[in-house]
């Protein structure tokens, strides 16, 4: 599953860069989850999520975390991977999810903690999953593609 993962990984870097065009924040970041998978005891889902949300980012996607992303209401309830982060009740529509505040917590340590940090937080199964679903689903929708390695990823997961 670390095989496939890192094929994930590295689809959706060349979908974001092409060839020839360095980008030392994102190669870093790519590098430092690579290396996690090899020689650290990070879930695979942890660092998963790590890679897609700080790759997000690091391509000026981040997801609004503070406020409503479609009103700019102070009262956020729910995470909307389509409207581009968390949404308040008037504003949730099917695709918003309720998070758990330990969810919220490590979004926003991921989206605004420092790159280097990045792997620095701990959270039991459940919120690893939970956050794992989150990352997935915002990186699908904001690149508005299907990525090849991700269903291998997946499979090999199962097995």
């Amino acid at each position: 599953a670390k095989l496939a993962l890192s094929a994930y990984m590295a689809e959706t870097v060349m979908t974001y860069l092409g060839e020839n065009n360095p980008d030392e924040r994102l190669y870093g970041i790519f590098l430092n989850c690579i290396y996690a998978l090899a020689h650290r005891d990070d879930s695979i889902d942890k660092i998963k999520s790590v890679f897609e949300l700080k790759l997000m980012c690091a391509e000026g996607l981040s997801p609004m975390l503070n406020r409503c992303a479609c009103c700019g209401s102070n009262e956020i309830e729910a995470f909307d991977a389509e409207v581009g982060g968390m949404v308040c009740r008037s504003c949730m529509k099917g695709s918003s999810v309720k998070i758990s505040a330990a969810v919220y917590k490590a979004l926003y340590f991921l989206v605004y903690g420092e790159d280097k940090k990045m792997l620095s937080f701990s959270g039991n199964d459940i919120l690893l999953r939970e956050l794992g679903k989150i990352s997935e689903n915002y990186l699908l929708k904001q690149s508005d593609r299907e990525f090849k390695t991700l269903g291998y990823f997946k499979a090999m997961r199962n097995v």
